[in-house]
């Protein structure tokens, strides 16, 4: 099992092109999300960083349509070389997300990129994580799919279930909530130092988690 550490310098070339995917459902889109995807693209390790917001969730029902979420992550300021993509119906497993990109880019290693949570350890799973427990093909990119993960303030290491193939974001996650954003807007309270003014505006204007 790899631990090695991605910081911000650049690496030597490498002759194979490498693709960072990761994504949410960006509901609201925030800083957090921001701050991840610009962490991946400044490790200088991917020649490409997707983040991909998803459709219709079972898991998480009553969420603005897609294009209201897309709109705001572009709202949110990211880096222009950072690819923000959007799946127009439902949503699409990680699985078969990293088996498009691999047909679109058939000679390039394909990395997911998350948080550390996805891989606690979890009592209702009786010892699983997520991706064992409810991810589809869970199992198979627990041993074969390369991850590069964040780690979370606060999650015990000790609890973690990691994949075979990772590598580590030197950058922590900023703790930052789409749900507390919601409740915000619904107790009228401030949302600033969460999310962009643009996306706050477009909330507003679009009478949005009221």
């Amino acid at each position: 099992m790899s631990f090695d550490k991605i910081g911000t310098k650049k690496l030597e070339r490498r002759t194979m092109m490498k693709i960072a995917l990761g994504g949410s459902a960006s509901n609201p889109a925030h800083y957090g999300h921001k701050f991840l995807a610009e962490a991946v693209l400044k490790s200088g390790e991917f020649d490409r960083v997707r983040w991909i917001v998803s459709g219709e969730r079972p898991d998480k029902p009553g969420m603005p349509a897609v294009l209201h979420r897309w709109q705001m992550t572009q709202l949110l300021g990211m880096d222009q070389s950072i690819e923000i993509a959007y799946e127009k119906k439902q949503a699409v497993p990680t699985i078969e997300v990293i088996r498009q990109t691999q047909q679109e880019f058939p000679q390039a290693e394909i990395v997911w990129y998350c948080g550390s949570d996805h891989f606690l350890a979890r009592r209702q799973f009786a010892g699983a994580c997520d991706v064992e427990a409810f991810w589809e093909e869970g199992e198979w990119l627990m041993n074969h799919q390369p991850f590069l993960i964040a780690v979370r303030k606060g999650v015990a290491q000790e609890k973690m279930r990691y994949p075979e193939k990772c590598l580590f974001l030197e950058s922590t996650i900023l703790e930052i909530s789409s749900t507390r954003i919601r409740q915000n807007v619904r107790d009228k309270k401030e949302n600033q130092i969460f999310t962009a003014p643009a996306v706050l505006q477009y909330m507003e204007k679009n009478q949005l988690y009221l």
